[in-house]
């Protein structure tokens, strides 16, 4: 009887390849050439036996690696594990909402402006109100789109429509409160919130 002296085969079949949110990324693989059972590794620690489907949960962010080896009954095992890098990222890196309101309101329908920065490819949703007199007036909504990342400055300009009750305020000197809200969302999925406000009158 021959002995059996050829290795099986592994391939790793799903799971992350680059940058993912995912804080307990999965992996399926699979065998050829009978195989028995695998083993798998991560970040190049020790092998332990492993079946497919796995999570692999307690990762902090950063890279990372995934290894995986098949063996058949013979004790034969994968010289060639499969491999595969891959990244946590779930933080939305370098956000920054800055306000300015303008010194003197006058009579125009600019109350201010904001500096909007993002350290990394993504968007920035920025959404304002003006409230005067309890009356609460939408400003002009903006989306911004980083394609390296960087920094942009935005007017907050009432519309058109509304802009008689910001004349009115100036007429009579009263306060005007702005809120300003942005949603950053990063191109890997991840999400910040952040806010500011001022009054001018």
């Amino acid at each position: 009887m021959n002995a059996d002296c050829v290795p099986p085969g592994t391939a790793i079949d799903a799971g992350p390849d680059g940058y993912t949110n995912d804080p307990a990324p999965q992996f399926t693989f699979s065998s050829v050439g009978g195989g028995a059972g695998f083993e798998c590794s991560v970040d190049g620690g020790p092998y332990g036996s492993c079946h497919s489907p796995v999570s692999l949960s307690g990762l902090s962010e950063g890279a990372h690696s995934f290894t995986v080896r098949a063996f058949d009954d013979a004790g034969n095992v994968d010289p060639s594990p499969a491999f595969r890098e891959f990244a946590i990222d779930r933080t939305v890196r370098a956000v920054g909402l800055r306000a300015k309101p303008k010194r003197k309101s006058g009579r125009g329908r600019k109350l201010g402006s904001v500096r909007v920065r993002l350290g990394e490819p993504g968007t920035a949703s920025i959404g304002s109100t003006a409230t005067v007199g309890g009356r609460v007036i939408s400003l002009r909504k903006r989306r911004i789109n980083f394609a390296a990342g960087g920094q942009q400055w935005i007017n907050l300009i009432v519309r058109r429509d509304h802009g008689k009750w910001i004349r009115g305020a100036h007429r009579r000197g009263r306060k005007i409160a702005v809120a300003i809200d942005a949603t950053f969302i990063d191109d890997h999925g991840n999400e910040a919130q952040r806010s500011r406000s001022f009054s001018i009158r």
